[in-house]
This record gives structure tokens, C-alpha cells and sequence, in this order.
């Protein structure tokens, strides 16, 4: 073979050596590329499935919560846990009259290790933040998972540099809305970690979405127990409502039941008759009174007492209350006094149920206040300010204790004092007055110092541009 033939065949050989390796190195790019994007998917479904245990976890967490509080606290230490992110607390909404509301921190903490932390924890405690403002704030304007790293942030204050200093160098917040409105947002303080992918971020938004159903269903389980309480109190009511019908009804019917009987006897003189018939009369009233009194708590309860508002004379009202009460006054040593203040007032009210309000205060001060002599006396004083027109109705009675002022308008409330006159008392008076009252746009006052009477304030608005008489 020649020279020429022998290099030639070493070139071929070269060359097929050069294509075979070529072809290696071309399959191993490909095995390493295969591998490299295994790897990377593995990863990725290994994150993946690392947040979908911690949505379980939240989930799971806040089903058990016996508080909201409870919820919060789990949710920062679960997060935590799966993240490996050492600080993390909760901040919530705070509304103060028409100013715009801010975040205040709660004072709920994950810290791994607080003395570490502790000047860092002292200057979050005092952070506020307005909406837009800070992490937390663009997390509440954008209703969405905000992150940052301190040092990339233009307008890096004194919060963060004090995280710096402890090596926080990102901050991630969670805003958690409850029916559209904010309730808390979550923040987080990381060292240094890679950019969130989108899995990690759809992760924690879910943690605000968790946490937000969790807090609707705990304000509807509230509102099921606040309904079940409601439902006993008012099967309670009921049967206080039927115990004072049996109860107070029974005396005057039976009282009625043997006058009755007495007069069909015939054996009667006639001043007898007269006599009883009169005590029939009376009794009968009786009944009469309690009867609409247990009408009118279930109409207002109920919501359909009507009311006719007008203009009302305060001074008509009084003087029809003077007249109607100072023979019953009279019969107990008592008297009933007027006092005009030198004008009348005019009111913006239902006359009818203005009228059964100050019954109710003047036959409670009568029945309560001992009889004379010496002569007692309930003064009825009437006034003006600052648009209302103002009733005092004011006893020489016992007055109150703080515990009867503190339920002294609850239905069926039975308080200490006691009538004076065998009168009956079924706790009804006063409980219609506030809601009377109440339903007119007013309020009723008590002032009362225990052993030295009592005076109630019923305090209503003046009629539209009503004048005052001098």
C-alpha cells in the first residue's frame, strides 16, 4: 500500500473517531438535558406537593380552631414549618370614627427564636400602616400575595434595616378578606431565599383564601349561636310571660270569681252591692291593665306597634298625666306637682304611646314611694336643649341600687324595692317605656342614688322647627 492509500485510510479512521465521539457527546448533552429538566420537574412537583400539604394543614388547622386567634396562630406556625421562614405575625384593620382605617399588629407571633428577635419585634410592634403603605398595606390594595426584598426597596426605612440586622432580607404578606372586606393580613420575614416561583405564591394565596372561608364560618357559627340563644331566651320570656299572666291575672279573676258570687246570693244590702260592684270595677282594671301591658310588649317585640308621630305639647301631656294619677296619689298621702319651667315644648312624637310612657313612670314612682303622711311627692318638670325636649320624672322613693340600674329596663326584671301599697309589680313598666321611647326617635335616662328617689329623664326630639311658650 502506498504512502498516499495509508494516510488516506488514517484520515477515514480519524474521521469516523471524531463522528462516533461527536455522537456520544451529542447523546450525553441529551441524557444530561433529559435529566436536568427530570430533575427539575421532580422538583417542581415536589414544591408543588409540599404547598398543596400545607393548604391541608391550614385547612385542617382552622376546622379544629376553637378562636380566631387560634386559626391566625396555626396558620403562621404551619406556614412557617413548611417554609423554614423563622419570623411571622399577624396585623388587622383598625377603624377610628371617619378617618381611614390602618393595620395594627395584633401582638399574634411565630418566632423561632424570640430573644434573637427582640429588638426586630419591638420596632414591628409599633409599626401602623394606611393601605398602599408598606408590604402588608400593598398586599391589602392589591387583594393579593405582595413580597419584597429589603434591599431592593427604594424606600427601605429604619423597619428594615433593623430586619437587615438580623438577616431578614425578604418579607412576604397574605391578605385574608372576609366577605370582601379585609380582616388580617399575615407577614412574613425570610432570609435569603430565590425569587417565588408561581407555586409558592398560588400557595400562600390560598393560605389567605383558607383563612378567609375559615373566618365566615366562623362568624356564621356565631350567628347559629347567637340564634340558639336567642331562641332559648325567648322560650324563656315565654314562659316568664306566661307565669306572669297566670300568675297575676289569677288574683283579680278570682277576686272577680267570689264578688260574683257574693252578689248572686241576694243577700246584699244595697250599699253592699254598690260597694262590691265597685271592688268588681276595680279589679276588673286591674286585669285590664295587665292584660294591655303583655299586649303591648308582644306588639313592640314584634315589631308592629305603629306610631303616629305629630306635634305634641310636653305641657298637655303632663297636666292629662297630673289629673289622671292625683287622686290615686291622694289616696297614699302623695301628691303629684307641676313644673312648667316658665314654657311649654313641643315634640316631634306619638302623643297616644307619649302618654302610656309617663303612666308608666308616674304609676311606678306612686306605687314604689311610701305613703304618707309625711306628704311625698313625684314632680313632673319639663325642658329643653340642644333640639330635644326633656320630661323628669322625679320620686321621693327608695330609689335604686347599682345592680337594679344596671337591668332596670329588661323585661320582667324584678327589682329590689317592693310597692308600698299592694300594688302589683310584673317588671313590663319600664321595659315598655325604653322601647316606646326608643321607637321615637329618644332616650330615657335614670339617675337614682339609692335612699334618696329616683329621677328618669325621657329625652325626645323637637318638633320641626317647633316654637318653645314663655
Amino acid at each position: 500500500m502506498g504512502l498516499v492509500a495509508m494516510v488516506l485510510l488514517r484520515l477515514s479512521y480519524v474521521r469516523r473517531i471524531a463522528a462516533q465521539r461527536a455522537c456520544e457527546a451529542k447523546v450525553q448533552a441529551e441524557l444530561a438535558a433529559q435529566l436536568e429538566e427530570r430533575l427539575r420537574v421532580e422538583d417542581t412537583l415536589r414544591r408543588a406537593l409540599a404547598m398543596f400539604h400545607l393548604l391541608q394543614d391550614v385547612t385542617a388547622a382552622g376546622g379544629v380552631a376553637r378562636s380566631l386567634e387560634e386559626a391566625i396562630q396555626s396558620s403562621l406556625d404551619i406556614v412557617c414549618s413548611y417554609t423554614g421562614w423563622p419570623v411571622a405575625h399577624a396585623l388587622a384593620p383598625v377603624f377610628s370614627g371617619n378617618a381611614a382605617p390602618n393595620l395594627q399588629p395584633t401582638g399574634i407571633w411565630h418566632l423561632e427564636s424570640p430573644h434573637d428577635y427582640e429588638a426586630f419585634l419591638r420596632a414591628s410592634e409599633q409599626k401602623a400602616l394606611a393601605i398602599d403603605k408598606g408590604l402588608p398595606g400593598k398586599a391589602w390594595s392589591s387583594h393579593g400575595v405582595a413580597w419584597i426584598r429589603y434591599l431592593e426597596d427604594p424606600t427601605s426605612n429604619a423597619f428594615f434595616r433593623r430586619a437587615l440586622e438580623v438577616g431578614l432580607v425578604m418579607g412576604f404578606a397574605i391578605p385574608v378578606f372576609k366577605n370582601e372586606e379585609l380582616a388580617f393580613v399575615l407577614e412574613f420575614f425570610s432570609p435569603p431565599i430565590p425569587n417565588p416561583d408561581d407555586t409558592m405564591l398560588n400557595a400562600l394565596a390560598g393560605v389567605g383564601e383558607q383563612l378567609g372561608r375559615m373566618l365566615e364560618r366562623v362568624q356564621a357559627e356565631e350567628e347559629v349561636a347567637k340564634l340558639n340563644i336567642r331562641l332559648v331566651e325567648l322560650n324563656d320570656e315565654k314562659n316568664q310571660f306566661m307565669g306572669i299572666a297566670s300568675h297575676d291575672l289569677k288574683n283579680p279573676l278570682n277576686t272577680i270569681g267570689l264578688l260574683g258570687e257574693l252578689l248572686a246570693t241576694g243577700e246584699l244590702a244595697a250599699a253592699e252591692v254598690l260597694d262590691t260592684g265597685n271592688r268588681i270595677a276595680l279589679e276588673a282594671r286591674r286585669a285590664s291593665q295587665l292584660i294591655k301591658k303583655l299586649l303591648d310588649v308582644t306588639a313592640i317585640e314584634s315589631g308592629k306597634f305603629n306610631l303616629k308621630f305629630a306635634e305634641v305639647s310636653l305641657g298637655d301631656v303632663l297636666m292629662y298625666v297630673q289629673a289622671k294619677f292625683q287622686e290615686r296619689a291622694q289616696t297614699k298621702g302623695q301628691t303629684i306637682t307641676l313644673d312648667f319651667g316658665g314654657r311649654d315644648v313641643l315634640v316631634w312624637a306619638d302623643q297616644e304611646y307619649l302618654q302610656e310612657v309617663l303612666d308608666n313612670l308616674v304609676s311606678n314612682a306612686l306605687k314604689f314611694m311610701a305613703p304618707g303622711p309625711p306628704q311625698r311627692s313625684v314632680n313632673l318638670r319639663l325642658s329643653s336643649e340642644e333640639g330635644f325636649g326633656i320630661v323628669e320624672v322625679s320620686d321621693e322613693g327608695p330609689g335604686f341600687t347599682e345592680e337594679d340600674q344596671a337591668h332596670v329596663f329588661g323585661r320582667f326584671s324584678k327589682l329590689s324595692a317592693r310597692p308600698t301599697g299592694d300594688e302589683s309589680s310584673n317588671g313590663l313598666g319600664l321595659s315598655i317605656v325604653r322601647r316606646l321611647v326608643e321607637g321615637m326617635h329618644g332616650r330615657v335616662e335614670l339617675e337614682s342614688i339609692l335612699g334618696q328617689g329616683a329621677r328618669f329623664r325621657v329625652i325626645l326630639p323637637l318638633a320641626p322647627e317647633a316654637p318653645t311658650f314663655d
